[in-house]
């Protein structure tokens, strides 16, 4: 392995090898690319979009080879954060979960299970309020090492988030 750099521009993911200064593009987003996030592993990114009825792809940081779409629904705006759980869906990893928070006026937290190496189709797992206001009030999200769970931050707030089931 070498090093690369994972970045978006306009509606591209980009992947830069540092090492022989090729890059490579994910191309399956329809609008610009508002998030980014890699995997702690490296071995997938995930890219969130702009638009009415925003998507977020997940997709292989070595191929460009989409993974996943992630469909959010129709006046979410677009994905303002969003952050990997440690699992990669492995038994010994545990579920591969990413958390996704849209540009609504509610800032909708969602975690959802996008399957990992299992490719199982993505389902929500549950949803809530990130908070209220005009956005962008929320700008990141990060998990804990244990999975069990996560922060999103933002303007004047952190707040920390234990995610369950249907909730």
């Amino acid at each position: 392995g070498g090093v690369f750099w994972v970045y978006a521009l306009g509606a591209l993911g980009v992947v830069f090898d540092a090492t022989t200064w090729r890059q490579h593009f994910f191309r399956g987003h329809d609008d610009d690319v508002l998030s980014l996030a890699v995997h702690p592993t490296g071995r997938w990114a995930a890219t969130g979009q702009a638009g009415r009825v925003p998507r977020v792809c997940v997709w292989d940081v070595a191929t460009g080879e989409e993974v996943c779409v992630i469909h959010h629904e129709a006046g979410d705006r677009g994905i303002v954060a969003l952050a990997f759980g440690p699992g990669d869906g492995t038994p010994d990893r545990g579920a591969a979960r990413i958390v996704t928070v849209s540009s609504d006026n509610k800032h909708t937290t969602r975690v959802w299970d996008w399957g990992g190496v299992t490719r199982a189709p993505p389902r929500k797992l549950c949803a809530g309020v990130g908070f209220n206001g005009t956005p962008p009030q929320i700008h990141g999200a990060a998990w804990s090492k244990d999975a069990d769970r996560f922060v999103t931050f933002g303007v004047k707030h952190v707040k920390r988030w234990t995610p369950t089931a249907g909730g």
